[in-house]
């Protein structure tokens, strides 16, 4: 048997890399001609000339840099190349997180008219946070930017509303202050039945229980049981007074202490209701 001679390998891979570049400029003797690019990726700059019409899908396996499923590419690898483009790689890690989330719950307003106007009670029942079971799926990019989004949530507690219920036997409480409908500012400040100072005895002027969604107002300014959407509470009704509370002060009810320490004083928008 005739044994091949010792350089045909040799010459065999250089056909091979002629036939290439023979490609390559074949494409390029179009009217696009070669277009200069540079690529950044992997902490490196890295600079080639493709076919101008090449993509960038092209441009990156010309100089060896591999894409990740989760990597990603600006502009897209499908985007055709121009002179001077610069190609951006970033590279990505995934990671899933599960954790268990508080859904605070939340305050309705609900109309009695067997019940007196003005006069303000909780509907029977406990209310209650919910808590749900969050998957988090979060993207470390290489330039530093993270990136979160909630991939599926898992109601492990359903979370019960505060109901309160106000009277409107004679009409709205609110009717005769011309309040309902106006949107005016208020100076607000927070308190909470459990503070440490025993300054609160957890029950309103009203005897209601002290908590969020009570509030309390100077009377002669905004009447009790009147409805209130607050900027930054939400919604609320007038159910408690105090000596401090004069004029267009509101004092927000909150079940954290430690919130309503830190929330001080404020100037919010209040739209009321009839």
């Amino acid at each position: 048997m005739r044994r091949a001679p010792r350089g045909l390998p040799g010459l065999c891979a250089l056909a091979s890399a002629l036939v290439c570049a023979s490609c390559w400029l074949q494409a390029a003797e179009g009217p696009g001609g070669f277009a200069a690019v540079t690529v950044r990726a992997d902490g490196r700059h890295l600079r080639t000339s493709v076919p101008a019409d090449a993509t960038i899908g092209d441009a990156l396996r010309a100089i060896n840099v591999a894409v990740g499923p989760c990597d990603r590419v600006k502009p897209r690898v499908g985007t055709r190349v121009h002179d001077g483009l610069c190609i951006a790689v970033f590279r990505v890690r995934v990671q899933d997180s599960v954790e268990q989330v508080t859904v605070p719950y939340v305050v309705e307003i609900r109309e009695d008219r067997s019940l007196p106007s003005g006069r303000v009670r909780l509907e029977d029942g406990s209310w209650c946070d919910g808590l749900v079971r969050r998957t988090t799926r979060t993207y470390f990019l290489d330039d530093g930017t993270t990136e979160r989004f909630i991939v599926s949530e898992e109601a492990l507690r359903p979370m019960k509303p505060k109901v309160i219920v106000v009277g409107c036997k004679g009409g709205s409480p609110s009717r005769a202050s011309a309040l309902p409908g106006r949107e005016i500012e208020f100076e607000v400040t927070a308190y909470a039945p459990n503070a440490p100072d025993g300054s609160s005895t957890g029950r309103t002027s009203l005897g209601l229980p002290a908590g969020r969604g009570v509030v309390a107002v100077d009377p002669s300014v905004v009447p009790y049981g009147t409805r209130m959407w607050i900027e930054g509470y939400g919604w609320a009704v007038a159910g408690d007074t105090g000596g401090a509370i004069k004029g267009r002060k509101i004092d927000l009810c909150f079940d954290d202490y430690g919130y309503a320490a830190r929330f001080g004083t404020r100037t919010v928008t209040v739209r009321f209701f009839e």
